[in-house]
């Protein structure tokens, strides 16, 4: 298991500055909240910042993974077999 307690969402979320500020002007829009007026309807956008936890640490990412894909229960697959129920 990886025991690194760096943070690891800023190579997994989205695009850095440069790259957003590269992709507004490829669209010729000003901003990001431009681009969501035009792209997302009024009427499901939220009127509030979503409340989310703080990002975990790689570590404490796999070891909620590690957790969850423990409770998986493996089962025979009998796909193919010929069985008609």
């Amino acid at each position: 298991m990886h025991t690194t307690p760096a943070p690891f969402d800023h190579r997994h979320v989205g695009p850095g500055p440069k790259d957003t500020k590269a992709m507004l002007a490829a669209l010729g829009l000003p901003s990001v909240e431009t681009l969501i007026a035009q792209a997302v309807p009024k009427s499901i956008r939220l009127d509030r910042m979503l409340e989310l936890p703080e990002p975990a640490s790689e570590a404490e990412a796999l070891a909620e993974l590690d957790a969850m894909m423990a409770q998986n229960r493996v089962v025979k697959s009998f796909i193919g077999q010929g069985y008609h129920g």
